[in-house]
This record gives C-alpha cells, structure tokens and sequence, in this order.
C-alpha cells in the first residue's frame, strides 16, 4: 500500500531521533560490538544493530520493527552478512497520529552482551501518546555469529512486566556455553491508598546457544 510521502518521512524521522535519543541518553557497555566472532573471517569484526519500522499486516500502519545485526570487518565498510530479521510488536500509533502532532513519546532501553560466539540484545521500549495511553514492549535477540545464516532465538514478554536487566551464568546444562538471566518487575498500585502497592521480581534463565528455557519462571516479592 503507497504511503503519503509526508507522513512517511514524519515518521522515518521521529524513528531515527528516538534511537539517537535512547542511545544518547544512556551509556551502555559496547564491548560486545566488536570481537572475534565469525570463523571464516581473519580478525575481529564490528556487529552493528539495526532497526527499522515494518508494517506486518500490510494496512499501511507501521506496528512494530524489524530488527537484525549487520557484521563488518573491523576497520572496514565490508559487510560480511547481515543476521535473520524478526519482528516486534511495538507501537500502537498509527502513521496519522504520530504525524499530527500528538505529544508522542518513544524510550528504547537496549543491552547488548556476549556469550562465547552468541551476541544477545535486549530491548525495552514504551510508546506513549497522552490522548491514546500506552505500550511496553520487552524483547531479546540473540544470534550465534560463527557462520553467516545462523537461526536468531527471541524472546518477548508480556506488557505487564518491565526489564530489570540481564546476565551471564556459568554453564548450567553441560554444553560448554553459558547462560543468560532475564530479571523483570511487574508492580501493583492502589489509585485510593485502599490496597498497598506491590512489587514482584520475576526470573528467567535460557541456554544462551538455543534460549532454551532451563527454569521455571518463578515470582519472588520486592515490596508490600
């Protein structure tokens, strides 16, 4: 479906200005973004993240973004391969409102970590329009980047939870790679002071090669 040129470039450059914004706003370790990652190259390598907004319905609307790394040799503009794209469910905007000058607000919160050849992003984003509320959407990416053509595993989370952060466990399934936590909090308020507000951690734990769940998710209190 053609998209009015205007509203498209509205978007395209509120898009970029949130990732400059989130990741101006912020600093993150960016160790895993350069390393010796893929066998058949001589050297280390720069991994770049790369998003860009995708309609998965086809109605016109963006509702979300594709999101994939591209790999390079260090030093150098030449691009090895790029990694699976995979969707994610983000805004809840349509291209009229977020052209038409709504108060429109978009945080990215990203992490990126490394486990032996596997590069692992975490994203938290929350749209917020004044007039029409709100969307938290958390996800993980993670793709090993010996060889070109590798499946990524994903995770996304419900919009109840927020993203704590990430780390890296020792093996725990006896496959000579570690493992990756994902803590998230998910809290409960009372708008008439009638019930005390509550807060919960919630823990997950994947096999950092496959995101093969390794433990249960259990719940544990923060506040009462």
């Amino acid at each position: 479906m053609k998209i009015h040129t205007r509203l498209l470039t509205s978007v395209m450059l509120g898009f970029v200005t949130q990732i400059a914004n989130a990741l101006d706003g912020a600093q993150i370790n960016t160790s895993a973004l350069i390393g010796d990652y893929v066998t058949s190259n001589k050297g280390l390598e720069t991994v770049v993240p790369y998003w860009y907004p995708s309609d998965s319905d086809g109605d016109g609307k963006f509702d979300g973004q594709k999101f994939h790394f591209d790999v390079y040799a260090l030093g150098t503009t030449k691009k090895l391969f790029s990694t699976p794209d995979q969707f994610f469910k983000t805004y809840i905007e349509d291209l009229g409102i977020i052209a038409s000058g709504y108060n429109f607000n978009n945080a990215l919160n990203i992490d990126i970590k490394r486990i032996a050849n596997t590069i692992i992003l975490s994203a938290a984003t929350y749209d917020v329009d004044e007039s029409f509320g709100g969307n938290r959407a958390i996800y993980i990416y993670a793709v090993d980047l010996s060889v070109a053509g590798n499946t990524a595993w994903y995770k996304t989370y419900t919009s109840g939870q927020g993203l704590i952060g990430t780390g890296i466990l020792p093996d725990i399934n006896g496959n000579g790679i570690g493992e990756l936590s994902v803590t998230m909090w998910t809290y409960k308020f009372s708008l008439t002071g009638a019930v005390r507000d509550t807060a919960n951690m919630v823990v997950y734990v994947y096999d950092g090669k496959t995101g093969e769940s390794l433990a249960a998710p259990k719940t544990y209190p923060m506040q009462r």
